[in-house]
């Protein structure tokens, strides 16, 4: 059996009771659930959080130990080598975060893409020629696995032989959407990686593919958006790219090579084209 850390456990128990979200279960671990044993935690549940009881911390912890064996590693907010990317988000960043595949990729420098389920035959020619040329250089594509431009950039890393990392807005055993199973077995295949704030018997909700967007924006150095509609959940990445101050670059096209606006916040400032852009901040 994989090890499972008692910080682990403690937040996994904390994160499923009523009324505890994010916030307040890292509140608790700050204050006194870092300090306490395992059997002293659950005894001072069974007092602070209503409705629980025995029977609810046992089901808990055989759901724990399930989700920690069927991941590669889960990552929480407490350890040395939480991923430093995900700090940014700060109150909002995942406590967990499950993991499949190659977890070095958490620590190396990667380029964010969005865009729409439904691009069009020339959005996906603009992308396409942008994602050529990055991927010439060794880097690791983040996208979220969706239909469109997500399976694009995921599918022109591994076609490239590049890393690339799938974030997901269920665990790992509902595949979300379904028709991109197959796609998620070729990352892992591939070298890379599965990611999800969700334990893997969890099922997609129309939520979690927002909270999913913050994950994407936060995970890689610079965020690279395709064709989109401006009510779009590509809106929601861009949102949160900025707020952590990361450079969102979109694609537009010239007569003579595919170029890229980059935005410092919500101020397009210059132009120019991606491979210049990505030798200037590597």
């Amino acid at each position: 059996m994989k090890d499972v850390t008692d910080d682990f456990l403690k937040l996994y128990l904390l994160l499923h009771m009523p009324g505890i979200g994010n916030r307040k279960a890292e509140k608790i671990m700050a204050e006194i659930g870092s300090h306490l044993s395992m059997s002293e935690f659950q005894s001072w549940m069974l007092t602070a959080c209503s409705g629980t009881d025995h029977d609810m911390l046992n089901r808990l912890n055989i759901e724990a130990i399930q989700a920690r064996a069927d991941s590669a590693r889960v990552f929480c907010a407490l350890d040395a080598d939480y991923p430093e990317s995900l700090l940014d988000l700060r109150n909002e960043k995942p406590l967990l975060l499950y993991t499949k595949g190659n977890t070095e990729l958490l620590h190396r420098a990667g380029l964010s893409v969005a865009g729409t389920r439904h691009p069009r035959m020339e959005g996906r020619m603009q992308l396409e020629e942008s994602l050529k040329k990055i991927l010439e250089e060794d880097v690791c594509i983040i996208s979220g696995l969706a239909s469109g431009c997500d399976e694009m950039a995921h599918r022109l890393a591994i076609r490239y032989k590049r890393p690339t990392i799938a974030v997901l807005p269920s665990g790992f055993r509902y595949i979300a959407p379904a028709v991109n199973r197959r796609l998620a077995e070729e990352i892992l295949e591939s070298g890379g990686l599965l990611v999800s704030e969700y334990e893997p018997c969890r099922r997609a909700t129309k939520a979690a593919f927002i909270q999913r967007d913050r994950l994407i924006a936060a995970l890689g150095n610079c965020l690279l958006v395709g064709e989109h509609d401006s009510d779009s959940g590509t809106e929601h990445t861009i949102k949160y790219a900025c707020k952590m101050n990361r450079r969102v670059l979109e694609v537009s096209a010239d007569t003579r090579d595919i170029t890229l606006n980059i935005t410092a916040g919500v101020n397009r400032y210059r132009q120019m084209t991606i491979m210049d852009y990505w030798d200037e901040i590597n």
